[in-house]
């Protein structure tokens, strides 16, 4: 068992940005209500594609709730910066999917287009490229939540706004079709516009992603490059943010590995390679399939010890 090459995001943007480069900044922000839900955050967002991760109830809807006025800090200041764009220049798409109940799908496109554009090729466009062109006279209630989803996702990439804010756009599109619609937002902010994001398939940020936010109960834990947070996190934990990892305590993974340096901690999925080594004292004793991933059970020989590791593939 050996890491293989790492295959390592490339940096996409200098970093840190200049001031002038920034879309938001956030000076010791915190949200409350039932509980806090936001904590002293101190943030800078910059121009490009920025990712925000965290569990279930991390503070990232609220987070992009505020960054579009959705709602109000308790306490702190939220400053759009917007970089030179028009304050209204900002297409949202939350998770509740916000249609109009009496616009059907085709209106709900035909609204929001610039005055510039050809109503009817654009709008045949948008719904054609989220596959609705079947459902345009359909109103909200209608659609599936996928199909809502979609709806949401075209009207606010149509108003050709120059920042988009999306929370789990996808996250009620079938998997099979998923990667096919982050295609189109991808090529859509590519160049001049700029997307933040929530996502919990990590496959879409390590595609778009320039920018990291990890949230943990309310409190910023990571802000910066994607390749920064891929290569050198300071913690399993941390880590774990980009998907499921092999983690070594300090001075272990040669144990385990095959030229593992002394300083290996982490080693991730897509990382690992197995080669058959006769003088290595680590044997596989079983695999198990999981999709994508299989979990490799290790054993050495010479302690007897276990202990599992995780590979990309079979």
């Amino acid at each position: 068992m050996m890491p293989n090459v790492p295959v390592v995001p490339d940096d996409r943007l200098a970093w840190p940005r200049p001031a002038d480069d920034l879309l938001w900044k956030l000076d010791k922000v915190s949200l409350t209500g039932a509980r806090r839900r936001l904590d002293q955050l101190q943030l800078e967002i910059p121009l490009g594609v920025t990712a925000v991760l965290g569990a279930s109830g991390a503070g990232k809807t609220s987070l992009l709730n505020l960054l579009v006025q959705y709602e109000r800090p308790t306490h702190g200041e939220v400053r759009r910066i917007l970089a030179g764009t028009a304050e209204h220049a900002v297409g949202w798409v939350p998770q509740g999917f916000s249609l109009w109940p009496h616009l059907n799908a085709e209106q709900h496109i035909q609204t929001v287009l610039p005055g510039y554009l050809e109503s009817a090729s654009e709008t045949r466009k948008w719904l054609q490229q989220f596959e609705l062109s079947d459902h345009c006279q359909v109103s909200p209630h209608q659609l599936s939540a996928g199909q809502q989803s979609r709806l949401s996702v075209a009207r606010a990439l149509a108003s050709q706004a120059n920042v988009l804010v999306m929370d789990e756009p996808l996250a009620n599109v079938d998997p099979a079709h998923e990667r096919d619609y982050w295609e189109i937002i991808a090529a859509h902010v590519s160049g001049s516009r700029s997307l933040v994001f929530t996502s919990h398939n990590i496959e879409a940020v390590y595609r778009l992603a320039e920018t990291i936010i990890c949230l943990d109960a309310g409190k910023v834990v990571f802000r910066g490059p994607l390749s920064e947070l891929y290569s050198r996190p300071t913690s399993r934990r941390q880590a774990e943010f980009l998907g499921p990892v092999n983690w070594f305590e300090e001075g272990q993974a040669h144990r385990w590995l095959v030229d593992a340096p002394p300083t290996t901690t982490i080693v991730r999925p897509e990382e690992m390679e197995v080669e058959r080594v006769p003088e290595s004292p680590v044997r596989v004793e079983s695999w198990r399939f999981l999709g994508q991933t299989a979990i490799l059970e290790l054993k050495h020989v010479d302690t007897g010890e276990r202990r599992d590791v995780l590979r990309l593939g079979h």
